[in-house]
């Protein structure tokens, strides 16, 4: 410590000034690189788990209300008009169901999830059977069976 004595006082101000910029270039890179790191948990949190919340919340949505037009459809006196809106509607929230679990389906799921997909799927599968039977009946004119079979299986 004695060389550091004999330097003159410009000598160890700049010397001082050099070993804090050091010091603050290195706390200034950990800092940069822990920012990065939050960000892209931060970025990985909002797609793997965020999002397909949303979607999954969307899709119960989308299926509710189109079980509720089927049952309108069912239940409701209809007038040709209004019955092919509420089809189309119904229709329209099936396709959306469907982009809304492929959405969920590209996400990043744990083994859980993975289990229960197949299932929900196949779920889903046998409840459009089930609709498009209920549905064909209305368009018989045999409401009442419609509702049956809605009520039964669907």
């Amino acid at each position: 410590m004695q060389w550091f004595r004999n330097f003159h006082i410009e000598k160890k101000i700049a010397s001082l000034v050099a070993i804090l910029i050091i010091f603050m270039m290195a706390i200034g890179g950990t800092a940069y690189y822990a920012g990065q790191v939050m960000a892209d948990k931060a970025k990985e949190l909002y797609n793997d788990r965020l999002l397909p919340v949303q979607w999954l919340n969307d899709g119960r949505n989308q299926f509710r209300a189109g079980e509720a037009e089927v049952l309108q459809v069912i239940l409701a006196p209809n007038d040709s008009a209004k019955e092919k809106k509420l089809l189309e509607e119904i229709n329209s929230r099936a396709i959306a169901v469907d982009k809304l679990l492929a959405d969920y389906e590209k996400t990043k799921l744990d083994p859980y999830e993975i289990e229960r997909l197949p299932k929900l799927k196949e779920e889903l599968r046998l409840y459009r059977i089930e609709r498009i039977k209920a549905l064909e009946l209305v368009t018989e004119k045999k409401k009442q069976e419609a509702y049956m079979v809605f009520a039964e299986k669907g």
